[in-house]
């Protein structure tokens, strides 16, 4: 399943490994943890993104879609439409 973060780091190692993951901070994981959520629920749901993202805790759609695009190059319909494309 794809995540928000990039899966592998430069150096070729698995990101999820327990030092990488150590070496973020608490709010990083926080954010990391939220996008995930935010993946799942743009995938299996029909809620309006502002909602999606209300939900997982960002109080304006635009900020959301920020960090969402910062965080995986897609805005979270961009997302949504290609996971869709995909599965369907």
């Amino acid at each position: 399943w794809w995540t928000c973060t990039r899966p592998w780091a430069a150096d070729g190692r698995r990101r999820s490994d327990p030092q990488h993951i150590l070496q973020q901070s608490v709010s990083r994981i926080i954010e990391t943890r939220k996008l995930i959520e935010a993946n799942n629920l743009l995938v299996a749901t029909d809620k309006p993104v502002s909602e999606t993202g209300f939900e997982l805790g960002y109080n304006e759609k635009a900020y959301f879609t920020r960090v969402f695009k910062k965080n995986t190059g897609q805005t979270p319909t961009e997302f949504r439409e290609e996971m869709r494309r995909l599965v369907g």
